[in-house]
């Protein structure tokens, strides 16, 4: 198994976890309450995989790409500009 596989399992069983332990804390939780605590846990999964999978890929460093093969800006269509590695925080379609 890779190393990516290794931490998102483990990320997935501390997640069951804290499901199970959360619905033992709630036990008269509603169903949409159920349904936030799970979504707001499953959520740190799915942060982490987008994340490792977007690192992963040739489009993490394209400052070596030619300007035409990197990505587009998604209002002006223009090629991304490469401005050095640094601290980003993005939003996805799920937050």
């Amino acid at each position: 198994m890779s190393e990516k596989s290794d931490k998102w399992q483990e990320l997935q069983v501390k997640i069951n976890t804290a499901i199970e332990e959360w619905r033992q804390e709630h036990p008269e939780a509603t169903l949409t309450e159920i349904e936030e605590a799970v979504d707001s846990r499953v959520a740190e999964m799915r942060t982490q995989m987008v994340q490792d999978l977007a690192l992963a890929g040739r489009m993490a460093d394209f400052s070596r790409l030619p300007r035409e093969e990197r990505p587009r800006c998604p209002r002006c269509g223009r090629s991304a500009a490469s401005n050095g590695k640094g601290k980003r925080k993005l939003r996805t379609v799920y937050g």
